[in-house]
């Protein structure tokens, strides 16, 4: 694949027709900039967004960012963050709409068909890193439930080892309370991520990936968690006077019983 800069016109909608020039591997072009900056700026005065570890993302060449996944706005807080172009997979019903799907195209998305074990998908993924982008997946699969990390999935150790590329595992923190899964509309709650160090899996086989992968985000979740001492987030609830999401609605003090 080339890595020097593209545009795509389409022919069959307006939208698709206008060009916007492609990122290549190490540069970020001009609405990827816009788009990103304009993200990071509202995650840190909404959520108060903070960032660890990001150094220990690699300056160069293809690297998979495997991350745990809390709500729908964890591909874009990580998208927001490094200053490489970041390519993701989409749920191919996105792209049925034109605008959104134009849109992500041109952040670097493509489309996956989830359960139905798409190859073109996977090809893609792996061309993409090969290429030098940054790839950000979540092993997981679905947002978690409850805010906690779920059993990976295996799916992604056959793209890492194909591509021959690190793994970054990251974590994020508060995104579930800002928007649990039973909530139609995100609502306002700090958020924290916290990036690992890279993780070599070129001798390892699935099952061995799998158990790294997982112990590296079960630590990165404890030591990101421990920075605001417990889980910190009923805490702040309660310094504010908030209900926490995802807690079956209960008031977090006796002031909202009597409301």
């Amino acid at each position: 694949m080339s890595t020097t800069l593209e545009y795509e016109p389409n022919r069959t909608t307006f939208l698709r027709e206008i060009r916007v020039w492609r990122c290549t591997p190490a540069t970020r072009a001009w609405f990827w900039w816009f788009i990103q900056a304009s993200a990071y700026l509202t995650f840190k005065i909404i959520y108060r967004l903070k960032v660890y570890g990001l150094e220990n993302m690699p300056k160069t060449g293809g690297v998979m960012i495997a991350s745990s996944h809390q709500s729908y706005l964890d591909p874009a807080l990580l998208g927001a963050l490094p200053r490489r172009p970041t390519a993701f997979l989409a749920n191919a019903y996105l792209f049925k709409n034109p605008f959104l799907g134009w849109f992500i195209r041109n952040l670097n998305a493509f489309p996956i068909e989830q359960g139905k074990g798409d190859r073109a998908a996977v090809t893609q993924a792996i061309d993409r890193l090969k290429d030098g982008y940054v790839l950000t997946i979540f092993p997981e699969g679905h947002r978690s439930p409850d805010g906690d990390l779920r059993t990976l999935e295996r799916g992604f150790t056959l793209v890492a080892r194909k591509a021959g590329v690190p793994i970054l595992p990251a974590v994020i923190d508060g995104a579930y309370h800002a928007w649990p899964r039973r909530k139609k509309f995100p609502g306002v709650h700090p958020v924290h991520i916290l990036f690992g160090k890279p993780i070599d899996v070129s001798q390892m086989n699935a099952q061995e990936i799998v158990a790294a992968v997982t112990k590296a985000l079960e630590e990165l979740t404890i030591d990101l968690r421990n920075r605001r001492g417990t889980s910190g987030w009923p805490e702040w609830y309660a310094q504010h006077g908030r209900r926490l999401p995802g807690s079956d609605d209960q008031p977090i003090n006796s002031e909202d019983e009597d409301a």
